[in-house]
């Protein structure tokens, strides 16, 4: 009782200020997630939280094969595909890895071996699929299926979550009330 009575007190007296810290913080934040280092730091944290990470990731992957393949289908080549592709990623770390992948492609080496070295980013599955794609010569075919694949992941961890957060918020809201009961 008594720290929420503190906790209370402090509020009631420091709110302008803890407002203020508030604004001044997120404002921070938001100019420094402008920044190139900024926006690449905070995809980066965010590419690496539990489980929101590795729906992010999907989401990622998803959009760099789909757009791959509608690139290629409409006949550009895989370089500028790949150019192209980065910037439709929705994702800095992404849209780096993919740009330095354009410049090896361009010097010879295949996209999937390229992308082996980025496990973290590209699964296994997604680049022997590729280096598949590469090998018989339909590349397009394949990223089209690989993007399938990771919609369907997307949607059916999407709905995993939903599930998931009914009986947080309900634990959470009791142990709110009952800490407030006791």
């Amino acid at each position: 009782t008594q720290l929420l009575m503190g906790a209370s007190n402090a509020v009631l007296l420091y709110y302008k200020q803890m407002f203020a810290g508030l604004a001044i913080g997120a404002g921070i934040l938001y100019l420094w997630k402008k920044t190139p280092g900024g926006k690449f730091h905070w995809n980066n944290f965010l590419l690496h939280l539990p489980v929101f990470g590795m729906l992010l990731r999907y989401v990622a992957l998803s959009r760099f094969t789909r757009g791959l393949s509608s690139l290629i289908h409409s006949g550009i080549p895989i370089v500028k595909s790949l150019q192209i592709d980065a910037e439709a990623v929705g994702s800095e770390v992404y849209r780096k890895r993919v740009l330095l992948a354009a410049e090896d492609v361009s010097r010879g080496i295949p996209l999937a071996e390229n992308l082996t070295d980025s496990k973290f980013l590209f699964p296994e599955m997604l680049v022997s699929m590729i280096a598949i794609g590469e090998q018989t010569a339909e590349i397009a075919p394949v990223c089209d299926k690989i993007a399938d694949y990771y919609e369907a992941e997307v949607d059916q961890m999407a709905a995993n979550m939903s599930k998931l957060l009914e009986p947080f918020i309900m634990v959470t809201m009791g142990i709110v009330v009952g800490g407030l009961i006791l």
